[in-house]
């Protein structure tokens, strides 16, 4: 799940100056007021998600990667940056202390935080590649709908894998 969100998080991601500038035709304030925007949801989706996710991690998760999925979908059709990024920044910013709970209940222990942590920077350097793939091959609005589809799939997976699982998450 970790390789899924931030895979596809990232692909989306390192790419949304561009798709700001080139589709939305935001200009340099607007992108700078957007990533501010963005930024100071993710702090806030940090500890609402932390809040959450400390009860029953599994149902956040899914929650967060619909926002994500939503968030970058909508960006792709409607380009509306200031709510959709702030949107995005609060789904994404509770996905990393979410998915540390998860493995934390499940008794993944130090082990399982480790290959947490190796996940985590692989998929941003897997994310940035494909993302830049899409962006070269396709357009920088496909890289939204590429985040988005990763989103969805993290969600499925989500929903799938906890209930299979008696560990209560």
């Amino acid at each position: 799940m970790t390789v899924l969100v931030v895979s596809g998080h990232f692909a989306a991601y390192t790419y949304v100056r561009p798709f700001l500038e080139q589709v939305s035709h935001a200009g340099p304030a607007l992108v700078s007021t957007v990533l501010l925007v963005y930024g100071a949801a993710g702090v806030a989706g940090n500890f609402a998600a932390g809040a959450w996710a400390a009860r029953n991690p599994r149902p956040v998760l899914i929650a967060l990667a619909a926002l994500i999925a939503l968030a970058t979908a909508a960006l792709a059709s409607i380009g509306l940056p200031l709510v959709v990024l702030l949107v995005w920044g609060f789904g994404y910013g509770g996905v990393g202390v979410t998915l540390q709970l998860w493995i934390m209940r499940a008794g993944g222990g130090e082990l399982g935080t480790a290959l947490f942590v190796g996940a985590f920077n692989v998929s941003i350097a897997l994310g940035a590649f494909a993302g830049g793939r899409v962006v070269d091959g396709v357009s920088t609005s496909a890289v939204m709908w590429l985040g988005s589809g990763l989103a969805v799939l993290t969600a499925v997976v989500a929903g799938i894998w906890g209930r299979s699982r008696t560990s209560g998450s």
